[in-house]
């Protein structure tokens, strides 16, 4: 019963809201035009401030309970209702302290049951030996969730608790993603020393009626969920989840970060290479939680910020949307200085340093390019080695072009490869034996 009538006090408190949003952005509309158009403040403050009360009183009175405290307090009201309803003195700091104690029990079982499947979780993976010649369906024995014709006669209805929805709280359920080869080994291996993690699903769904879905993702891209049920994928769409990519999965695998993305968007970067830039931008944004700070720079002869953020923004989905957007709009053209790129992403985390927000943690700047001529090794030295070590700020880079790699190697000069010196150790100028190819194969 109490959870329709939260469900039901939600749903005013929504109306409510909606209602005087509506008013404010009925406000801003009308005078946040350019011309000047004459208004009456008082007589229109007045109908509007009708106009809220009489739609907060409509929706008001669509609760019972409405009803019930108005006729209480009506002495003159002829309702007949009678009630039972009576009305005391309330200690606050007793009522908040029994609130946060029931909050805080709530979470200690929480925590102790998933601090039950971690410790089972380790202890198994690192048990485990791994084994090169598991096959599919004789040796791994799991249930995808994808799979109607094994998985969908096993399930029956989860009740009230799962809203009827059909599950089987009896075992879990696989989802692979679709890139993902289910007999690839290194799943096998997986999904086999991870199946001692049903006996933990099952005894937190006994001991807390509160617990509903219980999830596990790997690293190698598979996920188990406890109840098992089908995988909801509507017939005209492709399934493109991966757990990897969650922000729950994310967050809990990595700390906080502060990212600066710097695109070359020079002449060379066209065509394959540009859409290609864009694809694993969008790829890196996704990999990002609301505990992260992002920023997109683009740079050929000069180095310009990408979207309307001059500075850096929580990786939210709002903003991450709108840099996506803008790095739709990438256009390659002019040469690409490498020397400006990094100055402006250098002088961006200097700015940071002076404000307030941020991750405080790691830091990194994400280089996407498609080679150059240039080494921008003296800014690196310059701007990065002269920060306290807590400070550094650590490079990766992505070499994005249509050409494979060894092509790549055998159009460098002399066997040699440009670069820049991160994290304090030489990446650039390397010999072309350190790519692991003999001199026949540079050939």
């Amino acid at each position: 019963m109490s959870e329709i009538n939260m469900a039901t006090m939600g749903y005013q408190r929504f109306n409510v809201i909606s209602a005087i949003f509506f008013v404010c952005f009925t406000f801003y509309a009308q005078t946040g035009s350019s011309k000047e158009i004459p208004i009456n403040l008082e007589t229109v403050g007045s109908s509007w401030v009708t106009a809220l009360d009489n739609n907060l009183t409509i929706h008001m009175q669509n609760a019972p309970l409405f009803t019930v405290i108005n006729s209480y307090f009506q002495s003159d009201s002829n309702s007949g209702i009678t009630t039972d309803l009576r009305y005391e003195v309330v200690d606050s700091q007793k009522l908040v302290k029994k609130m946060s104690l029931e909050l805080a029990e709530m979470l200690n079982r929480k925590k102790l049951a998933l601090t039950r499947l971690v410790e089972v979780a380790e202890d198994a993976a690192a048990n485990y030996t791994w084994d090169g010649t598991l096959t599919k369906d004789t040796d791994v024995i799991y249930y995808n969730s994808k799979d109607l014709t094994i998985l969908k006669p096993l399930l029956g209805k989860g009740g009230k608790r799962f809203e009827d929805k059909d599950i089987n709280a009896t075992i879990s359920s696989v989802h692979i993603p679709v890139e993902i080869y289910e007999g690839d080994i290194d799943i096998l291996n997986g999904l086999k020393w991870s199946e001692k993690l049903d006996a933990v699903f099952k005894e937190n769904y006994e001991n807390d009626s509160e617990i509903l879905w219980q999830y596990f993702g790997s690293q190698t891209g598979f996920m188990r969920t406890f109840p098992a049920s089908l995988w909801g994928t509507p017939s005209d769409a492709v399934d493109l989840y991966d757990v990897r990519r969650r922000p729950w999965y994310t967050q809990g695998s990595s700390s906080p970060k502060d990212m600066l993305i710097l695109i070359d968007r020079s002449g060379s970067v066209h065509g394959q290479s540009l859409q290609l830039i864009k694809v694993a931008v969008k790829s890196i944004l996704d990999t990002l939680g609301e505990n992260d700070f992002v920023k997109i720079v683009q740079f050929s002869k000069t180095a310009e910020n990408v979207s309307c953020f001059d500075k850096f923004v929580q990786a939210n989905y709002r903003n991450k949307m709108i840099l996506s957007k803008a790095v739709d709009k990438l256009v390659a053209k002019e040469m690409a200085n490498f020397q400006v790129g990094l100055t402006k992403a250098f002088d961006d985390f200097d700015e940071l340093d002076r404000g307030n927000f941020s991750a405080r943690c790691n830091r990194m700047i994400m280089l996407l390019t498609d080679g150059g001529t240039d080494s921008a090794e003296a800014v690196y030295k310059e701007r990065n080695w002269s920060r306290e070590e807590s400070k550094q700020i650590r490079v990766f880079t992505y070499a994005v072009d249509s050409i494979t790699s060894k092509e790549r190697r055998k159009q460098t000069d002399n066997g040699k490869v440009r670069g820049v010196k991160m994290a304090g150790h030489e990446v650039g100028f390397q010999k072309y034996q350190q790519w692991g190819l003999s001199e026949q194969e540079f050939r």
